[in-house]
């Protein structure tokens, strides 16, 4: 039962502790996944433009950037192996951004639409 006032409530889980090196008594703070879907898209969360309550990611397309507004959904707290951190995203126009299209992540603070762009390569400064 959620506590109105501090709107919390009591789970119990099971972690494996082999080594120990949790408490009983310990507070955790945790996400727990109601609903998973592999068609979901995300992309790391410094790919995200936000100004104004609008979010952007941007893509490179014929050369030229384009800017995609998403809506956010899910924000994955745990970095990945790499140290990113991801954040599910929704565009508004269905099929204007399809799996497994590159992002900017970096400079992208600065980029407005249709500026010429190119994707560097490894070893490329």
């Amino acid at each position: 039962m959620v506590d109105r006032l501090s709107r919390t409530f009591q789970v119990e889980v099971h972690v494996p502790n082999e080594d120990r090196m949790l408490r009983s008594g310990g507070f955790a703070k945790l996400a727990i996944i109601t609903q998973s879907d592999a068609r979901a898209m995300a992309v790391p969360l410094e790919a995200v433009v936000s100004f104004a309550g609008v979010h952007k990611v941007f893509v490179i397309r014929d050369g030229k950037t384009h800017a995609i507004e998403v809506t956010l959904g899910i924000d994955d707290c745990d970095k990945d192996a790499e140290g990113k951190r991801w954040v599910e995203i929704e565009t508004k126009k269905p099929g204007e951004l399809l799996p497994d299209t590159p992002v900017i992540t970096s400079g992208q603070t600065q980029l407005a639409e249709d500026v010429r762009a190119e994707v560097r390569g490894k070893g490329k400064k």
